[in-house]
C-alpha cells in the first residue's frame, strides 16, 4: 500500500520573523523544520541569538553564513563586543564589562569564541559590529519596524537614561501597553520575555495596538514555558516550538 506524500510546501516566498534565541540550536532548526524554510524564504532575527545556553557562536556563524537570514542587534551581542573590545584591567585583571556579560549568560558564549581560529574570531567581530539597530520593510501591504529593544529613533526623545542610541535601541523595553513614536507602523520586538506582559505557560507572543512582541523565552527551560516563536508576515501564522 502506497504511504500518503508528505505535505510539501508551495514554492511561494515567504518572510518569517524569529524571536530570541539564546544558544538554542536544537530549538532554532525545530523552528527552520516547522516553518519548511528554503533557499526561496527570508527569515529576519530579532538579536540575542546568543548566552545562556551553549550554542550562540555556532548560531551566529550560520546566520552570517546564510545569504537569506539577516539579523539585527541584540543586548546580548552588544555585551559580547563591548566585553571583547575593553582590554583585561592590571588591576585585579578586572573586565567590567566581562563582568556583565558573564553576569547575563556570556561566559558559555565566551568559551565557544575562544575555540575559533583568530582570523574567524576577527570576521564574526567585525559581522556584529556591523549589524542594523532597526530594519524597515515593506511586505504583504504593510509597513514592519524590527527592533530588539526599543527604535532606535525614539532615542532623542526617550533616551534620556542611556549613553548613546545603541545602547537605548538594545536595551530599552517596548511596551506594547504604552503610546509609541510609530503608530503607522506594525512594530515587531524581542528582548523582553512576554510573560512580563502577559501571564501564559507555555509563553504565547503578545499583540497589542501596533506592537508585536516574539520573544517567548526559548532561554528558559521547558517547566516555566519557555519556547521559540516565529511569525510568516504574509500569512500571519504564529510558529512555536512546542
Amino acid at each position: 500500500m502506497r504511504k500518503p506524500a508528505r505535505w510539501k510546501k508551495e514554492a511561494v516566498t515567504l518572510t518569517y520573523v524569529l524571536g530570541d534565541v539564546h544558544g538554542r540550536a536544537d530549538r532554532f532548526r525545530a523552528m527552520l523544520d516547522r516553518i519548511r524554510f528554503t533557499g526561496q524564504d527570508t527569515l529576519y532575527l530579532l538579536g540575542d541569538m546568543i548566552d545562556r545556553n551553549p550554542d550562540g557562536i555556532e548560531l551566529l556563524q550560520q546566520v552570517r553564513k546564510t545569504e537569506n537570514m539577516q539579523m539585527i542587534l541584540g543586548n546580548h551581542e552588544h555585551m559580547m563586543l563591548q566585553a571583547l573590545a575593553e582590554p583585561t584591567r592590571p588591576l585585579f585583571g578586572r573586565n567590567e564589562k566581562r563582568d556583565l556579560w558573564y553576569y547575563n549568560g556570556g561566559e558559555v558564549t565566551h568559551r565557544a569564541f575562544r575555540s575559533l581560529e583568530k582570523t574567524e574570531q576577527r570576521a564574526l567581530l567585525d559581522w556584529l559590529a556591523g549589524l542594523p539597530l532597526n530594519l524597515e520593510l515593506n511586505c504583504a501591504g504593510r509597513d514592519w519596524l524590527l527592533v530588539h529593544g526599543s527604535p532606535a529613533a525614539s532615542f532623542p526623545t526617550r533616551g534620556h537614561a542611556y549613553p548613546d542610541e545603541t545602547s537605548y535601541a538594545v536595551w530599552e523595553r517596548l511596551d506594547p501597553f504604552t503610546e509609541n513614536d510609530f503608530p503607522e507602523l506594525t512594530i515587531l520586538c524581542g528582548h523582553t520575555p512576554t510573560v512580563y506582559f502577559r501571564a501564559a505557560n507555555p509563553m504565547e507572543i503578545v499583540r497589542n495596538g501596533n506592537v508585536i512582541c516574539l520573544d517567548c523565552g526559548c532561554a528558559f527551560p521547558q517547566r516555566v514555558g519557555g519556547r521559540l516563536a516565529c511569525l510568516c508576515l504574509e500569512t500571519d501564522e504564529v510558529f512555536y516550538t512546542d
